[in-house]
């Protein structure tokens, strides 16, 4: 079973355990009244009163996993839970049962026919939850029905034979479907992601598209006005990609973005951002900055695009202009900084490509 699968199927039992454990501890307390017409009442308070500690410690450590989740530990302490409670019960459907009329014993089977088929459903994620539970609450009292050998006793456990049969069938039918379901929403979520991402970053690199890149790069605007700080933005074009798909043709030219791509991620920062905005063009937000870091920043980013770099069929080589203009000095909006970028990476062009120029440089 998947990690995915075991979280929501855990979460799903112990979301469950708060309303099967109140039932349960209801029907214990009025089960108790009728009791205590035939059997002293320290006796039937050493059976209930483990019965209803078992389910409060049961739903505290059922917190506990899910705030400190490992999957083997809260699957198997949850199945010793159901364990521990189907065997008090059981103690009380063979014991007790022993000792009151047919009426009362009547209603202690019914009890623990009901309590059962609530578990049929509420256990039905896990089938061993629901075994663990129900074998112990069922079989001591059939047992107890088949010892004392009358008509009605015998038919009650050749009944709850029968009725054990049917709710192992339902549950794990159940607990087949809910499991389906499980799976089929975690594709669903798999798949709504797989599409936001297409939406926003290309499948060759893998950077933000220009529509993510826009959404980010209005953020931080809004984060560095309120902050008071600058931020820097890079205009990066590629010198001689061109060439290189024209010489080698453009699966080499893909490669050759990938390979520059993960370069530049690389030489940057968690917090900054480097995406691709047109064939061979990149910009990237450099935050919390000041000129002579996002220079430096800029020149590793030249070394790294102007390195050999051997791909699957040839070496290539080529360089990078970059262009910068700094928040809030040279502009105040997306598109003015873009703009004044831009124009600093045709002025590195003009100046003889492989070069970082400054909005404003001369």
């Amino acid at each position: 079973m998947e990690s995915y699968i075991k979280r929501a199927v855990i979460e799903i039992l112990e979301k469950n355990l708060v309303i099967s454990g109140f039932i349960s501890v209801t029907l214990s307390l009025v089960l108790s009244f009728q009791l205590v017409k035939y059997i002293p009442g320290f006796i039937v308070s050493l059976w209930l009163v483990p019965l209803i500690l078992s389910y409060f410690l049961r739903f505290i450590f059922s917190r506990r996993r899910l705030s400190k989740f490992n999957e083997h530990v809260s699957l198997n302490g949850f199945r010793l839970g159901c364990l521990t409670s189907g065997l008090i019960w059981g103690w009380c459907g063979y014991f007790f049962f022993k000792e009151v009329d047919p009426v009362a014993g009547l209603y202690i089977s019914f009890t623990l026919g009901g309590l059962a088929a609530g578990a049929s459903s509420s256990l039905a994620a896990d089938k061993y939850s629901f075994l663990l539970f129900t074998v112990p609450l069922l079989v001591p009292n059939i047992v107890a029905n088949f010892l004392i050998g009358s008509e009605v006793s015998i038919g009650m456990a050749v009944m709850l034979l029968l009725y054990i049969s049917f709710l192992t069938f339902s549950s794990k039918s159940m607990g087949g479907t809910l499991v389906e379901n499980l799976h089929l929403k975690k594709k669903a979520e798999d798949s709504e992601k797989e599409v936001k991402r297409l939406a926003l970053y290309y499948q060759l690199t893998g950077l933000p598209n220009r529509f993510l890149f826009e959404d980010r790069l209005k953020q931080v605007i809004s984060k560095h006005q309120r902050e008071g700080k600058k931020f820097t933005l890079l205009f990066i074009d590629l010198d001689g990609f061109k060439q290189v798909n024209d010489q080698y043709g453009h699966h080499i030219g893909d490669e050759l973005l990938q390979v520059i791509s993960k370069k530049f991620e690389g030489a940057l920062r968690n917090e900054d951002t480097c995406a691709r905005i047109g064939g061979d063009e990149f910009v990237v937000i450099l935050q919390n900055i000041d000129l002579s870091g996002a220079l430096n920043v800029s020149e590793k980013l030249l070394h790294l695009a102007s390195t050999p770099m051997p791909l699957s069929k040839a070496s290539v080589q080529v360089s990078a202009s970059i262009g910068v203009s700094i928040y809030p000095d040279h502009a105040q909006t997306q598109n003015d900084l873009l703009i004044k970028s831009d124009r600093a990476m045709y002025r590195a062009k003009e100046k003889g490509k492989n070069k970082v120029v400054i909005h404003g440089e001369v």
